[in-house]
């Protein structure tokens, strides 16, 4: 075999590989692309850049040159450094499909009670419901270059740790965002502080970080938007800026026809959307007390000015978008979000959206609604409280197919194509598959290369054993029959999150990783537990932290929030004042170290 020696800078090869994802993923979900052009596709791409950076330019003498390909037998076999893992968003990408594919170190293997456990922990003030974000070999403050996980928490707390030497636990840095609303807080927030709620999302070409802070001013709630520098801390020019949303309209509380957000008795749930230059986030309901609306708001990344805003319910009332803690979907074109119980004048021609998932465009300042789905029996369902609302939407790559829990025990499945509508007499929607007897609060994660190399959904009702579906596209859906079936039960509320790591499209390195409360039926404090399951056969539970408690104990659970996995390290929320850490260990972490 003959080196091919072109690259001799490593950002060379790097930043091609993610331009080539980037391609892949364009060709196969805008273009729809077969998998098979999409390999011709990646060669022709390789060799073109091979040709063209073997050609000329310059180049550093005393660097050696590194081999990124060898010849055999007339056929190309490329070795290139794995992608960067940086996890920006909440659930890893716009398509919230929680999956990490570049995680090579952690896999069924490997992930046991002798050789897998806690490292150690960062304290921090306040609990954590947003998931932990990562970026990989920054250059910080300190001159040095750090891996970072950052951390945001409910009292108006911003922390930015080394992500990796157990020894430095103080922050590179941590900011004081103001003090949080204490009033009006319901056990749905038990800590009784409700300052940073949702998941933040990084730009990393500005190296910002945007998020929603709610402070206590005057004894009234303020909602404000802010953009920190991520290697400093700092406030970026024109941050923060205050939050205020009106609608046109005439529902609960209007005034001269216009509706406008409450501060005192709204929550901002929904993880942070970066698209097109905006900042997209939505608005809930605050444990179901009081008016409220559901609200959709766009943000100039650059100058933090408000650009859009769109009501669900405006001439009714409800209609909340919480999803979880999951984000708002976008493919790129669209944006996808679904909304909770509510209001729902289609039937009559009205514009009130309770109980839908949306589909919607965001054009000259305005979001405008292009396509929806409401189940059949809303009726039914929204007398109920029950239905669509309680999870995130999810994208299945690589298909026109999006997945939804709701409290109803069901899975929504929609072809993003052509939603489905309302129809009162039969279910427009794609399909709707029951998971289990109870809530569905656990927002799926999707295996793009699960169990025989097919696209997997992951689910958990909140009384009942985790399940994996295939996907179907020669029946338009998912199987609704699992292809593997956790001996485990959830028993109850609180929930956690999951996520799914995997080295590209290896199936034995798949693992499912969750977060739970193992007593919740008899214990209300929530204590929390992370498991690693086999991905491939949910039966298999490869590593459980009360395996080995005195080490490995997780503390209070974070409701709703992924672990966040990333370079064989796994980084969990909790409500225990700290952010933990588990991954490989060695003869000096393996007693544990705070």
């Amino acid at each position: 075999m003959l080196p091919i020696p072109c690259f001799t800078e490593r950002e060379t090869v790097n930043d091609f590989m993610n331009d080539l994802h980037l391609l892949n993923w364009y060709l196969v979900v805008k273009k729809r692309r077969s998998f098979a052009q999409i390999r011709i596709c990646g060669v022709v791409c390789l060799l073109i850049l091979l040709v063209t950076a073997c050609s000329g330019g310059a180049t550093d003498n005393n660097q050696t040159a590194q081999p990124i390909a060898t010849a055999t037998s007339g056929q190309i076999q490329v070795q290139v450094q794995k992608l960067p893992v940086n996890v920006l968003t909440n659930r890893y990408n716009n398509l919230r499909s929680g999956e990490n594919l570049n995680e090579n170190i952690l896999n069924p293997s490997v992930v046991n009670v002798e050789q897998f456990g806690k490292l150690f922990s960062r304290s921090v003030v306040g609990d954590i419901y947003a998931q932990p974000l990562y970026v990989e070999n920054i250059e910080m403050a300190d001159g040095q270059k750090h891996n970072i996980v950052y951390v945001a928490t409910m009292h108006n707390m911003v922390y930015a740790f080394d992500a990796d030497d157990p020894a430095q636990s103080d922050p590179l840095w941590a900011v004081d965002l103001g003090t949080p609303f204490t009033q009006n807080i319901f056990f749905d927030i038990p800590g009784g502080e409700d300052g940073i709620l949702s998941t933040p999302v990084i730009d990393l070409a500005t190296k910002t970080m945007y998020l929603v802070a709610r402070t206590a001013e005057n004894e009234k709630a303020v909602y404000k938007f802010h953009a920190l520098d991520i290697v400093s801390g700092a406030e970026r020019d024109n941050s923060p800026t205050v939050i205020e949303l009106s609608y046109p309209g005439t529902g609960l509380n209007s005034v001269n026809g216009i509706v406008t957000l409450d501060a005192d008795n709204q929550l901002q749930r929904t993880g942070m959307l970066l698209y097109e230059g905006k900042v997209i986030f939505g608005f809930g309901s605050n444990n179901d007390r009081g008016d409220w609306f559901g609200w959709v708001v766009a943000y100039d990344a650059t100058t933090l000015q408000q650009t859009a805003v769109f009501n669900t319910t405006p001439n009714g009332y409800q209609g909340g978008i919480w999803m979880a803690g999951s984000g708002v979907v976008t493919d790129g074109d669209y944006l996808y979000l679904v909304v909770a119980n509510g209001l729902n004048t289609l039937a009559d021609g009205g514009v009130d959206y309770g109980m839908s998932i949306l589909k919607m465009t965001l054009e000259e300042k305005a979001f405008k609604i292009i396509d929806y789905y409401v189940p059949s029996n809303y009726d039914e369902l929204n007398k109920a409280d029950s239905g669509l609302g309680s999870t995130g939407l999810v994208f299945i790559p690589n298909t026109d197919y999006m997945v939804a829990g709701g409290k109803d025990g069901k899975l929504y499945v929609v072809d993003r194509t052509k939603l489905g509508g309302y129809n009162p007499s039969a279910d427009a929607s794609l399909q709707v598959v029951t998971l289990g007897p109870s809530e569905v609060y656990m927002t799926p994660v999707i295996w793009d290369s699960g169990p025989d190399g097919k696209q997997t959904v992951y689910a958990w009702d909140s009384l009942d054993t985790l399940k994996a579906f295939s996907v179907s596209t020669a029946t338009r859906g998912i199987v609704p029959q699992p292809v593997s079936e956790s001996t485990l039960k959830a028993v109850g509320r609180p929930i956690g999150g999951m996520t799914i790591s995997a080295n590209g499209t290896d199936q034995s390195s798949g693992i499912l990783w969750a977060t739970f409360a193992p007593e919740a039926d008899k214990n209300t404090d929530g204590r929390g537990a992370l498991l690693a399951f086999d991905a491939t056969n949910l039966k298999k539970l490869l590593w459980y932290s009360d395996q080995h408690g005195e080490r490995d104990a997780l503390g209070t659970l974070s409701k709703f929030a992924p672990p966040t996995v990333a370079n064989g390290k796994v980084y969990v929320p909790t409500f225990s004042d700290q952010l933990v850490v588990y991954g490989m260990l060695d003869t000096a972490s393996s007693e544990g170290s705070g």
